[in-house]
């Protein structure tokens, strides 16, 4: 299949969609398809090649397709752009010989129903004009969570809907690990037990319980005079607020470490490095509903434990036998559950080699990207 996957989006950007963007098209290629990945003309914050950048083989094509870069003069610059970049999209699809163009971006994506096959993948809660029309006029749409499905069904979507949440890659933790070398790289005491957030601390606008979990850290401490908080995968424009967080509610700062801006590549090792993996989401309605976060899977794949909010889009992926849950916006649930996995046991192993098997039977890129296009033959 010659496959198009078209992304409105800076290449590369920080942000966490265009890694999932970029390993898409990796484990379409893996497949044995051919793709080409069409972005815009951008003026990108991040210069490098975008190849290096997210850690992935060269074996899709990368264009750079027509847009006007007017984002910041504010709504009308954001307007015009996704405008230019729809019509060079259906032009470019247009002279293409795919045989399908997939995208998140439903402005592009609707004119060119009109000529090609077309995949929608949904990934927020997109209820325009354009995201209502490609309801019925997508041939395939796939949605991250069983939220965003129910929500496009009671929208009056006319297509089946295939639920595929996020994933992660298997073969970034298949490879040899010195967890004390690297430690010790970081400054961070062998002996420590380290507690690992790993992400952005806000999405859309709406935090993701990091505060939480920096206030409650003394208290870790206090019984848990080896605890250690791990911080990373955020932009280094937020360095200085995590920082004074920390200070306010008097975290030493021998026992916490802010690292900011890293590569994919970079980041795996804080992955396998860390003792208990949290997840402290709030239950807001995208949290709660929409979301399948791309860290949970990453959580997953480095057989390490899992503490995390009990919300219903991750119980869509996690049981009990995989992760500890504790009720959202409860900071003692969460100190007391954090203290709980770090006094580990075979109770607390167990979950985490089950939710390594899980992993890898059903949450891979390549079985992602396997999925979606069965679901798409024929359609």
């Amino acid at each position: 299949m010659k496959l198009l996957y078209l992304a409105n989006m800076r290449l590369p950007t920080e942000k966490a969609h265009g890694l999932q963007v970029m390993k898409m098209c990796e484990a379409f290629a893996r497949l044995g398809h051919e793709v080409t990945l069409a972005v815009p003309w951008r003026f990108g914050r991040v210069e490098s090649d975008p190849y290096e950048y997210y850690d992935v083989e060269r074996n899709f094509r990368i264009v750079r397709i027509f847009s006007l870069d007017l984002i910041p003069l504010g709504p009308v610059g954001f307007f015009i752009q996704v405008l230019t970049f729809a019509l060079s999209s259906f032009f470019y699809s247009l002279f293409s010989r795919a045989d399908l163009v997939y995208g998140r971006d439903e402005v592009a994506l609707w004119g060119i129903t009109f000529i090609k096959k077309t995949g929608w993948e949904v990934h927020t809660r997109k209820l325009n004009w354009f995201a209502r029309a490609l309801l019925s006029r997508a041939d395939t749409l796939v949605t991250i969570s069983g939220g965003l499905k129910n929500l496009l069904e009671k929208a009056g979507a006319t297509r089946e809907i295939l639920i595929a949440h996020d994933g992660a890659d298997p073969s970034k933790y298949a490879v040899p690990f010195d967890r004390d070398a690297w430690r010790l790289s970081k400054d961070i005491p062998l002996e420590a037990k380290v507690i690992a957030y790993i992400g952005a601390i806000h999405t859309m606008g709406s935090g993701k319980g990091v505060e939480e979990l920096i206030e409650i850290f003394p208290k870790i401490l206090e019984r848990e005079p080896d605890a250690f908080l791990l911080l990373t995968g955020m932009p280094e424009k937020d360095r200085a607020a995590v920082l004074a967080l920390c200070e306010k509610a008097g975290v030493p700062l021998d026992k916490v470490r802010v690292d900011t801006d890293l590569r994919q590549k970079e980041v795996i090792p804080y992955f396998r490095a860390a003792d208990v993996h949290v997840m402290n989401f709030p239950f807001t309605e995208h949290y709660a509903y929409y979301m399948s976060p791309l860290k949970m899977f990453n959580y997953m794949a480095s057989g390490v434990p899992i503490l995390t909010t009990d919300l219903p889009s991750v119980r869509e992926v996690l049981s009990e036998k995989e992760a500890e849950f504790i009720p959202p916006g409860d900071s003692e649930a969460l100190a007391e559950g954090l203290l709980r996995v770090l006094a580990g046991g075979e109770e607390i192993r167990a979950k985490a080699r089950a939710a390594e098997a899980l992993f890898l039977a059903h949450y891979t890129w390549e079985e992602r990207a396997r999925t979606i296009l069965e679901f798409a033959k024929g359609r």
